[in-house]
């Protein structure tokens, strides 16, 4: 019985010893898994702690952002502020581009009918200015025919080659009273007959001055020598030679009336021709 005992004291001191080996196994292991977990917390802690500073860092960048946000929020505010007012603004010069796109229209439109009625002015200005260009000319034709065949234009015409002609008669015997020391010329002047004398200046060398037809229908008497005859108007002339000139032109007024006039008279009465004539005038009347 007591082997028994002590048999089964044994065993029990087998399984205790087992146990114990088992418990020790086992708080090898707790302690192990309690290091483990220690390791873990302070892992876990180590992590928090990051987690945390990085959380604050977020947060930190979040109130950043949302600064950010809330600036950006303010501009966007203005700049719809600022974009309503230029939408109102471009519909304002919209509206104003049409006023003004309506205006050029109306302008341009103005533009045209104005051209188009200078365009009509100016041709009828042409056709008026070549009217009246064909008028001038017509009426510059008209006025040379009526000068040339009209009754003044005639009378003229005709009285110039008479008093060309008594011209030529009256220094004919002019040439013989003044023994070629005078020379008488007649134009017309308007309605007035010019006389002027030319008289040959003694001692100086000199031909007879020759007649000159000119443009205008005057006689104008030239003489061969510069000098040799001077002109003078009537009242410059002596009593001498103012009465051979005056009776020259008797003379020649008497043998005009006897070409043109178709009759003949062999009777002159003259006043006191010889007064003042010397011996040779005398002799050569």
């Amino acid at each position: 019985m007591l082997q028994a005992l002590a048999k089964e004291l044994d065993g029990l001191n087998t399984t205790i010893a087992n146990k114990e080996k088992h418990v020790v196994e086992e708080a090898a292991i707790i302690q192990s898994k309690e290091e483990d977990i220690k390791a873990l917390e302070d892992k876990g802690k180590l992590e928090t702690e990051k987690i945390a500073s990085l959380m604050a860092e977020e947060n930190t960048k979040l109130q950043d952002i949302i600064s950010e946000l809330q600036e950006l929020e303010v501009q966007q505010n203005s700049q719809n502020v600022e974009l309503t007012r230029l939408q109102l603004k471009r519909d304002v010069q919209r509206s104003e581009l049409r006023q003004c796109q309506n205006e050029k229209d109306n302008i341009e439109k103005k533009y045209t009918q104005g051209k188009k009625l200078i365009e009509d002015r100016t041709n009828d200005i042409e056709n008026i200015s070549k009217q009246i260009g064909e008028a001038t000319v017509m009426f510059e034709q008209f006025s040379e025919l009526t000068e040339r065949f009209g009754a003044k234009g005639i009378q003229n015409y005709i009285f110039t080659g008479v008093l060309q002609h008594l011209e030529v008669l009256a220094n004919e015997y002019l040439d013989v009273l003044s023994d070629g020391d005078l020379q008488l010329s007649l134009s017309l002047d308007g309605d007035r007959v010019e006389k002027r004398a030319l008289v040959r200046v003694s001692g100086l060398l000199a031909k007879e001055p020759k007649p000159v037809k000119k443009g205008s229908g005057k006689i104008e008497f030239k003489s061969d020598v510069t000098g040799g005859y001077h002109e003078r108007s009537l009242s410059q002339l002596s009593g001498g030679q103012w009465q051979r000139a005056s009776l020259a032109l008797e003379f020649g007024y008497t043998e005009l009336c006897r070409q043109r006039g178709l009759f003949e008279s062999n009777l002159l009465i003259c006043d006191e021709v010889f007064t003042h004539l010397d011996a040779a005038g005398r002799e050569r009347a």
